[in-house]
């Protein structure tokens, strides 16, 4: 079967990575609360990184009760760094613009929230060379159930929105996640290098 959808993470593979805006975002937050600040590996190595925050408020000494809270305040003012600093890794447009001319869908799956994807809109320009996205908000089902990656549920979702089969589409990401999620899908993933990987 050939490839009709090319599915792209976000943070690192089309744009620069915001680890910096991010953690500076989180630190922020969590001295609010009376927390400490934290560096990015402890939040990778014990953490749990790109998780639920209630394990790293309790690792914190912070009631978990308020991860809600923090997280939306977080997000917020995480979304108004964004809008001064996102920026798309240089070639990112063209490879978008490859794809597309060669009759390929493109989309984007990633852990970020459509509220951090909407913050970075006028600086990353990907407006028309993406297809489908796919966002965390999306990998969170209206019971509860948390299907982020390395779970293929997002492929199936923007397969569905792109009128293709899982079959047919491939999975380009700088995570080991992102391509085990494409192995359990049973398709093409490709590893980007980068800070992350």
């Amino acid at each position: 079967m050939s490839i009709k959808a090319a599915l792209f993470d976000h943070d690192g593979t089309l744009t620069v990575p915001p680890d910096g805006l991010w953690l500076h975002a989180n630190n922020i937050k969590l001295k609010q609360y009376g927390g400490r600040m934290v560096e990015m590996d402890e939040f990778a190595k014990d953490l749990r990184f790109g998780t639920d925050l209630e394990p790293m408020l309790r690792h914190l000494g912070i009631s978990p009760d308020l991860a809600m809270q923090i997280e939306y305040e977080r997000n917020a003012y995480y979304n108004l760094l964004l809008e001064d600093h996102a920026e798309p890794l240089p070639g990112s447009h063209e490879l978008l613009r490859e794809v597309r001319s060669s009759g390929r869908s493109t989309g984007i799956i990633t852990h970020a929230r459509h509220t951090n994807l909407q913050a970075q809109r006028g600086r990353t320009g990907f407006d028309g060379l993406i297809d489908v996205v796919i966002a965390k908000d999306d990998m969170e089902t209206d019971t509860g159930e948390k299907h982020y990656k390395p779970d293929p549920y997002s492929i199936q979702l923007a397969a569905n929105q792109l009128g293709v089969s899982v079959e047919e589409c491939c999975v380009i990401g700088d995570l080991f996640s992102d391509v085990e999620m494409a192995r359990r899908a049973g398709i093409p993933g490709i590893l980007v290098v980068g800070p992350h990987t």
